[in-house]
């Protein structure tokens, strides 16, 4: 078997230039998403609308950065806030439009399951709605309408239940 022969300059300086440009290559993307900050740390807030934590403060989660963007986009703004997952969507409501039928749809398209039963959402005020999911007690939809726009928050997670509560409440008030 023939090995090649690294004991001349030229192989030498070539193999190692080749070794250099492919470890440079392979680290390039890891240096320049180092170098890009990420989207960080934001309040989980819509508009003037924001989830709030156990003090009344905003919520302040991880952003998630969009896999899309644009009109194919299922949700507009996404939060990771540990063991609890937060999406929103805001959209212009409709004149005649069934709000219960409606958010009960967004649960829907949200958890990839049966549609809910429009019936259980609950209405503390008007324009504020909750539906809790049928298959998992961590999923939670709450829309919210004001000035002919609605806001879509969809909640999962252990912590779902109190923030998507927090978030009906404090909008009732």
């Amino acid at each position: 078997m023939h090995y090649p022969d690294f004991s001349d300059r030229t192989t030498k300086t070539g193999a190692l230039s080749l070794i250099v440009f492919t470890a440079l290559t392979l680290a390039l993307p890891f240096a320049a998403r180092a170098l890009v900050p990420g989207p960080g740390v934001t309040e989980v807030s819509v508009d003037d609308l924001s989830v709030r934590d156990s003090s009344g403060a905003p919520l302040e989660c991880d952003t998630v950065a969009q896999p899309f963007t644009g009109e194919s986009s299922q949700f507009d703004w996404q939060w990771d806030c540990g063991d609890t997952q937060i999406n929103a969507r805001k959209d212009s409501t409709a004149d005649e439009q069934d709000s219960k039928l409606t958010l009960a749809r967004y649960m829907r398209r949200a958890t990839f399951e049966d549609a809910p039963d429009p019936a259980k959402v609950e209405e503390s005020a008007p324009g504020v709605l909750l539906l809790e999911g049928e298959a998992s007690e961590k999923d939670f939809a709450a829309a919210i309408e004001r000035d002919g726009t609605t806001y879509y928050f969809f909640l999962t997670g252990e912590n779902a239940r109190e923030y998507a509560q927090r978030l009906v409440e404090t909008e009732a008030r």
